[in-house]
């Protein structure tokens, strides 16, 4: 629902800003929506009449005027099945941790194309057909529903946490700190520094020998901890 976001009637600061936009067009205001305007919105075109004072169509000048022109088509590198898959993974994950909410984005990491991106709680795009309700929109904005029209995705902003694990791995990699066979032992908790401050795993857990690739599956933060150690970072 945040991807493709909704259309609606310009606002005067649409229309100032856009010389084809007029007073009664529908443009873009959220999402694909609003990011491809120009591109899905086409070109109107102009049809002249002549009609009597009854408002009748008394001739039609077919050779005159300006034919439309459709907006162009627009296909999106969003996976449907990933796509669905992220929100059932997510909508219970909210539910299990009473969340307010959360976001997910999946990229292909070979073309850098996003295949999912879930920002829950999301809402329903066809709400904005022939108009919103005040009360609907102020629910859609409201801090206690957990602001549904805002997508967590791309505008929260928030501490990476976990997902700078990565980076970590990444820097490491290049560096010739560890390959993705380097193993380091998770015994639930390293002390850092001068041997007294505990840094240790989520809920304390100890998970043994880890390789690359399954310290980054468990989240292990011992293993990255020693990482950066390997890597000369203190």
């Amino acid at each position: 629902t945040h991807i493709l976001g909704y259309t609606g009637d310009a606002s005067t600061d649409q229309i100032d800003a856009n010389e084809d936009v007029d007073l009664g067009d529908v443009v873009g205001q959220d999402g694909i929506e609003y990011q491809y305007d120009d591109v899905l919105r086409g070109e109107k075109g102009v049809q002249i009449i002549e009609i009597d004072a009854s408002m009748n169509v008394v001739n039609e000048y077919v050779n005159e005027g300006t034919a439309p022109v459709p907006g162009d088509s627009l296909y999106l590198s969003i996976d449907a099945n990933a796509q669905r898959k992220f929100y059932e993974i997510l909508k219970a994950g909210i539910e299990t941790y009473d969340a307010t909410g959360g976001a997910a984005i999946l990229e292909n990491v070979r073309t850098g194309e996003v295949v999912a991106s879930v920002s829950l709680p999301s809402y329903d795009n066809n709400a904005f057909i022939g108009g919103i309700s005040e009360d609907e929109y102020a629910r859609l904005i409201s801090d206690a529903e957990g602001v549904p029209l805002f997508n967590r995705a791309i505008s929260a902003q928030v501490p990476p946490g976990s997902m700078f694990k990565t980076i970590v791995a990444s820097a490491a990699l290049q560096e010739g700190a560890i390959t993705r066979d380097t193993v380091f032992n998770s015994t639930g908790v390293i002390y850092l520094g001068d041997g007294t401050y505990p840094f240790q795993e989520y809920h304390q857990h100890a998970y043994g020998p880890l390789d690359l690739i399954s310290g980054i599956a468990k989240s292990s933060n011992i293993y990255f901890c020693r990482t950066m150690l390997a890597l000369g970072i203190e």
